[in-house]
């Protein structure tokens, strides 16, 4: 059986959503490869939280040491943005596969396959050598198995006019000043229930007397799922947990806290997926919330165009590697 390697890092302040990408491919091709996560041991830290990959783990010390791990015929699967012209030229020295999943599209690729589930760039907008194949778009979403399958599901379509409960999730910077501005906007708009995932140091710091407030942290996927199929609504910024909760299916207020994100959700905006709210830690927050919040409400196609836009196929990621296969 034929190696794959999936070279990428985290910690608790970068990287989470690189490495949830490539799980969400290792899942799909681990009958077919046998899987390797490689890390380099200086960057990603979070030993307890790599125990639950059952795959083969590789500790490095810099990539020199990553290139020696491979030979002629592996796939390389690098998702990171600290991957550079010189990491790929010496991984293609090898003569392996090189499949780069990115979303920045900041250098010359000389690679096999260009993976970008995002909606921002097109094949034409990428300077790449003319061997190279393109799986872009939302067909290609890199979400684990329990947000491919419930893609095909999704909720009922109709929209309630009578919100009482939202999911909110801020991702990894978890700004309770942001999170207790948004509660007391929305408490005034009747919102009785927040449902709010959070860091696990955070649990126990957001309350309010005037709302139920339940706050969750490490949640594995299933309980995700269950937790926005049982909110009316979501507050979200322009990351992993935003397209997972487009497969579930829910109206939700997006924004963004950094700029490469700021790009992704204008597209989403004019494919009628979110109400776009812009930055989040904008001077006027509570206003745009208000308005966004109104204009939620009004927006009965969300659920639909989700469900148009999103049905998620194993298949497609699988003809990623048959491809790389003869184009031998």
């Amino acid at each position: 059986m034929n190696k794959i390697f999936f070279r990428t890092d985290f910690n608790n302040i970068i990287g989470f959503g690189h490495y949830s990408r490539c799980l969400s491919i290792a899942e799909i091709t681990e009958n077919k490869y046998k899987v390797n996560f490689v890390f380099n041991k200086n960057i990603t830290t979070n030993v307890d939280l790599i125990k639950t990959n059952h795959y083969s783990i590789i500790f490095v010390d810099d990539e020199n040491d990553f290139f020696d791990l491979l030979k002629p015929g592996n796939i390389v699967v690098v998702d990171s943005y600290e991957f550079n012209e010189y990491v790929q030229s010496e991984i293609n020295k090898k003569n392996v596969k090189l499949v780069v999943i990115d979303d920045l599209n900041s250098m010359v690729y000389n690679c096999d396959a260009i993976i970008n589930h995002g909606v921002v760039y097109k094949k034409e907008d990428y300077n790449s050598n003319t061997k190279t194949r393109f799986y872009l778009g939302l067909d290609y979403l890199m979400v684990k198995k329990e947000f491919r399958k419930i893609s095909k599901l999704k909720r009922n379509t109709i929209i309630s006019d009578n919100f009482k409960s939202v999911f909110i999730c801020f991702g990894g910077s978890n700004q309770i000043r942001l999170i207790n501005e948004t509660i007391k906007v929305l408490i005034k708009n009747k919102i009785d229930i927040f449902n709010i995932l959070v860091n696990e140091s955070l649990v126990n710091e957001i309350s309010n007397e005037k709302a139920q407030i339940n706050t969750f942290s490490n949640l594995n996927p299933s309980n995700i799922i269950e937790l926005i199929r049982k909110s009316d609504f979501a507050i979200l910024p322009a990351s992993t947990i935003l397209l997972e909760a487009f497969t579930v299916g829910i109206p939700i207020i997006s924004g963004w806290f950094v700029e490469n994100q700021r790009f992704s959700l204008s597209e989403f905006e004019k494919l009628g997926l979110i109400v776009n709210i812009n930055h989040f830690n904008s001077e006027d927050y509570q206003i745009r919330l208000t308005d966004a919040f109104f204009l939620l409400k009004n927006k009965k196609n969300i659920i639909q165009n989700q469900k148009n836009k999103i049905n998620l196929n194993d298949q497609n990621y699988l003809n990623i590697f048959y491809n790389l296969a003869i184009d031998n």
